[in-house]
């Protein structure tokens, strides 16, 4: 997406920082990698380009992407002080101009990077039951409701399944709630394992309550899982 020379100077660089990088000559190759990439979780992109301008590759890549899964530094060799203002609206997270200097760069990248990894964490934090590892109340329902609507839209069946462990107070009061604890984490990794290997939603609604949410089956389907 910059210049011949330019990109393959900035490849040579980060590949020596040991960064897997792919490299594109236009606005809509770099479209193309990244829908055929999905790990991809950074973008460098000069503001001029043959097909399309950096602001126009950042505003097609911010109707996929969110800030909190793929990061946009615009690059560009114009003393144009408002070209960084444009990308930054557009939905860029940072902006060099060039010449600049290779560890400026880098530690753009970097900074950028880690703050991918800081938002996940934050994310997983936030949507995971802390006993568990399972998702949580607030975040299954925000998934269900998705699924839901996906559903509907395909008029396709779906079934939802809460279940609860038999006599689990007795668990706590006679062995302790450190037992009760492992016996919540026995439940949850039988279901984790299941929904990740049969593809359904699963979570802990509280206490000792699970739900799972199933798409494209019914009843008789999931009554036999």
């Amino acid at each position: 997406m910059l210049f011949r020379s330019v990109r393959a100077a900035l490849v040579d660089l980060l590949q020596r920082q040991k960064y897997q990088v792919f490299d594109a000559g236009s606005g809509a190759d770099a479209l193309k990698i990244l829908s055929a990439n999905p790990q991809i979780r950074l973008v460098i992109t000069d503001f001029h380009m043959p097909d399309m301008d950096g602001q126009q590759l950042t505003r097609e890549i911010r109707q996929t992407y969110s800030t909190e899964d793929l990061r946009v530094i615009g690059v560009s060799s114009s003393s144009d002080p408002f070209l960084s203002a444009a990308l930054l609206k557009a939905g860029a997270s940072d902006f060099v101009y060039r010449p600049y200097i290779a560890e400026e760069v880098l530690c753009r990248v970097e900074n950028n990077i880690d703050t991918i990894k800081q938002m996940k964490r934050l994310r997983h934090l936030a949507e995971r039951d802390p006993l568990t590892g399972l998702y949580n109340r607030r975040a299954f329902f925000e998934r269900a409701y998705k699924i839901l609507d996906g559903l509907k839209a395909d008029n396709a069946p779906g079934s939802l399944a809460i279940l609860d462990i038999d006599h689990f107070k007795t668990v706590n009061d006679t062995y302790g709630h450190d037992c009760g604890d492992v016996a919540l984490n026995a439940v949850a990794k039988v279901l984790l394992t299941t929904a990740q290997e049969r593809g359904f939603l699963t979570a802990r609604l509280g206490g000792e309550e699970f739900v799972m949410m199933f798409h494209h089956r019914d009843s008789t389907q999931v009554f036999a899982l």
